[in-house]
């Protein structure tokens, strides 16, 4: 579920963590604007140099080699990641 946090201002700590911990999942993550898929996402890994070509080329074929492959996904930002370990939803999606 999309969660509006305060309209107009900067949410604070205490803010988030009570709205995560009284939605279902339980689970908040930021979408990574500027991201269109994967590849995207690979490529940039690059141009940043964020790993080696040869790990980033590994893990491409190993995507696309998977019958179930997107490329067309929402990418997110775990830079800031809340979850609430008392979810029902959590509980059984980290297992």
């Amino acid at each position: 579920a999309n969660i509006e946090l305060s309209k107009g201002k900067q949410s604070t700590w205490m803010e988030m963590a009570a709205t995560i911990s009284s939605t279902e999942p339980g689970l908040m993550q930021v979408k990574h604007r500027g991201r269109s898929g994967l590849m995207d996402e690979f490529r940039l890994i690059g141009v940043h140099r964020k790993d080696y070509a040869e790990n980033v080329q590994r893990s491409i074929e190993w995507l696309r080699a998977q019958p179930d492959f997107e490329d067309d996904v929402t990418i997110y930002m775990n830079q800031f990641f809340g979850y609430n370990p008392k979810s029902p939803t959590y509980q059984r999606l980290s297992q």
